[in-house]
């Protein structure tokens, strides 16, 4: 009986602790994906943004 208790306890940590990695490999794939995202939009408005940010230092 302890034999068996052992075994899948074993199992039950082992699956435990996959799930972590695998957690923080999707977090990391969230922050890379937010990172492309901002760097794509930084792409597209970059010169509309340095313009804007120009005449709004402009004023003072």
């Amino acid at each position: 009986m302890n034999s068996i208790k052992e075994f899948f306890s074993k199992k039950f940590l082992k699956l435990i602790k996959k799930q972590k990695g695998q957690g923080m490999v999707e977090y990391a794939f969230i922050i890379i994906f937010i990172a492309m995202a901002v760097f794509a939009s930084l792409g597209l408005l970059g010169n509309a943004l340095g313009n804007y940010f120009n005449y709004f230092m402009t004023l003072f």
